[in-house]
């Protein structure tokens, strides 16, 4: 082996160590984000949360809410109100739970949220949200259990129907 092929392996070997170094500081960042989410995992995990410390005990940092607690929360929210609430309303009172949603908007992920539980919330146009049973006569909302778009009654004869009927007298 020639004095130059030696020297060109000794570089390899120095430029591997390099990216060893590097892989290990990667395996080490993952081995503490495993550890965060394991941490994380039993912090919501059934029954931890009654000794889960809120965001505010844990030095101010956020504990992302889960949709079926914002749900749960908001309807209790709504149940108390005189009127419907606004994102926005709803977003303060949800802070006031000490619930925080994640996300880029998270205005908006509480409204995909809402809008996902037609059969608890309705969108009440230019009053905001409010629960489907109760009535609120201001915007014309009767209190109601049954989505209109999943409503089973259809009020107009469908033209198949008779169709059917003329057939069946036919034979």
């Amino acid at each position: 082996m020639t004095l130059a092929q030696l020297r060109e392996l000794q570089k390899r070997k120095r430029q591997i160590q390099r990216e060893i170094a590097v892989l290990q500081e990667a395996l080490e960042d993952i081995e503490n984000v495993e550890k965060m989410i394991s941490a994380a995992a039993q912090k919501h995990a059934p029954g931890a949360g009654a000794d889960r410390p809120s965001s505010r005990a844990s030095g101010g940092r956020k504990t992302v809410s889960k949709p079926a607690r914002i749900v749960a929360a908001t309807k209790k929210i709504l149940s108390g109100a005189d009127h419907p609430m606004s994102i926005s309303e709803l977003m303060d009172a949800l802070k006031d739970e000490d619930l925080h949603l994640h996300g880029a908007n998270p205005a908006n992920t509480l409204g995909t949220i809402l809008s996902r539980n037609k059969a608890t919330f309705v969108n009440l146009v230019r009053f905001g949200y409010w629960l489907r049973e109760r009535s609120y006569p201001a915007a014309g909302h009767e209190g109601n259990s049954v989505p209109d778009d999943e409503d089973d009654e259809d009020d107009e004869a469908d033209p198949e129907d008779e169709e059917d009927d003329r057939l069946r007298a036919v034979v």
